[in-house]
């Protein structure tokens, strides 16, 4: 489990675990800005409501070194109180590959700082396109069977435009004008024999990291985001009779 949180309460009336070739609409939100475990609440978010947490132990997701479980609030191991019972385990074994591609306006490069850059005069502009690329394998526990894996990719770009401005008592200061943008998303899931069961791509050019509201379909299930990506909280409605805990 994440740092700065405590596991999540059982509610007073477990709500059954999710059934194959049953769909349901649930919302998964973040538990707290410090870690990334979640809670899941079956319809809305409510005490009555919550149904599952998701529990990430282990160390950062760039380390590919933690696991994800899925969990119930059915508790019953007295030597592990605050754990459920595992309905499915991501297994995060390589870190994500990743690759970025630098241009700049200007032959004098600045530093490279954590995906920016700063130095560079009073109108210059730093650019940075990036791509992202993860399989991460996934396995049912409390129902024995076989396992999968999913392959998610990504793409998207940075840019920080230096400014300079005057301050109350004239003299000259440095501030940035910062823009974030995933242009796009996709994801497929495939069993032990490498067949494709769901696929999905979203383009989202022009759709900004920080504040737009997203929305995306696969032929599993149907996902709205309000917020953009950094928001902590998505509602999915899942279709096709699928096992609803592997959305």
């Amino acid at each position: 489990m994440g740092c700065c949180q405590s596991t999540p309460s059982a509610p007073e009336v477990i709500i059954p675990d999710p059934l194959p070739g049953t769909d349901h609409r649930f919302v998964v939100q973040s538990l707290s800005m410090f870690n990334s475990d979640y809670a899941v609440y079956q319809g809305s978010v409510a005490e009555e409501n919550k149904w599952l947490f998701l529990n990430k132990e282990g160390s950062g997701w760039n380390s590919g070194k933690s696991t994800i479980d899925l969990e119930n609030f059915v508790r019953r191991d007295p030597n592990n109180p605050k754990k459920g019972e595992i309905l499915w385990r991501c297994n995060i074994k390589d870190s994500p590959r990743f690759k970025d591609h630098y241009d700049s306006d200007s032959s004098s490069d600045g530093e490279f700082l954590g995906g920016f850059f700063s130095g560079g005069s009073s109108r210059h502009t730093h650019k940075m396109k990036w791509k992202m690329e993860v399989e991460i394998p996934f396995e049912p526990v409390k129902n024995r069977g076989p396992g999968y894996s999913v392959k998610c990719k990504s793409k998207g770009y940075a840019k920080r435009r230096i400014r300079y401005r005057r301050d109350e008592e004239g003299r000259r200061e440095k501030y940035y004008e910062d823009e974030k943008k995933i242009t796009k998303l996709s994801y497929k899931v495939k069993d032990q024999n490498d067949f494709t069961l769901d696929k999905f791509k979203l383009k989202v050019d022009g759709y900004k990291m920080s504040n737009t509201d997203l929305s995306w379909e696969s032929n599993a299930f149907y996902v709205q985001k309000e917020g953009g990506f950094m928001s902590d909280k998505l509602q999915v409605t899942t279709k096709g009779g699928g096992d609803p805990g592997l959305s």
